[in-house]
């Protein structure tokens, strides 16, 4: 980390040291996926924020098992480095071997293109709905947790496989403006799937 000097003296920023690797996101080279910013919108990103967040689930695959959750929770958004930001929100659903919880969590960063110079938001997520499910490879046969699960992918949602279903989507608004992302899962004949979520950004509380 490099501190932000001006004129040999330590520059603040509402009371707290200003941190050169702050000011700017990493680049990235230009490709089809994400979302075009405007500079605005690209500046209040960076900031991060306070969220808040919701997600509702639902799997069912016939005749073995079923699960549906509602998930809320808010916090200070999480930084994996700088630009990178993730929320989650997640419950206890299901015991046995294997993830138990319900959960989903979306992932985004901003950064700008080198050579088109646009602002861009790049996205994924993931999520679980889990119920036990015999584990027949255990003698005697015991439980474990299965969910098929969702993905957030932007380059689902430019280019979908066939292997994939959209089931729903997320709206993550930041600071008042909105942005659309696809939820999806396998797409599998004896499965019913949905999920949605909410993520709003706000200013810190002071």
């Amino acid at each position: 980390m490099t501190i932000k000097t001006q004129g040999g003296k330590v520059v603040t920023k509402d009371g707290k040291v200003s941190c050169e690797c702050c000011e700017g996101c990493p680049s990235d080279s230009p490709s089809p996926y994400g979302i075009v910013l405007t500079k605005e919108q690209y500046n209040n990103f960076k900031k991060g924020g306070d969220y808040t967040m919701s997600a509702v689930l639902s799997e069912t695959r016939t005749g073995e098992g079923s699960c549906s959750s509602n998930l809320n929770g808010s916090g200070v958004l999480a930084i994996d480095s700088p630009c990178e930001f993730y929320a989650d929100v997640r419950e206890p659903k299901c015991v046995g071997m294997g993830d138990g919880d319900a959960f989903f969590q979306v992932y985004w960063r901003v950064f700008q293109e080198t050579g088109t110079n646009l602002y861009k938001l790049r996205y994924s997520g993931a999520g679980y709905c889990p119920y036990e499910f015999p584990d027949f490879m255990t003698s005697p046969p015991g439980i474990i947790c299965y969910s098929n699960g969702y993905s957030v992918y932007d380059f689902f949602d430019y280019d979908p496989p066939s292997y994939v279903v959209n089931v729903g989507s997320v709206s993550l608004t930041n600071r008042g403006t909105s942005f659309q992302f696809g939820v999806w899962t396998l797409d599998q004949l004896n499965l019913s799937a949905s999920a949605s979520a909410t993520i709003n950004i706000t200013e810190p509380v002071p």
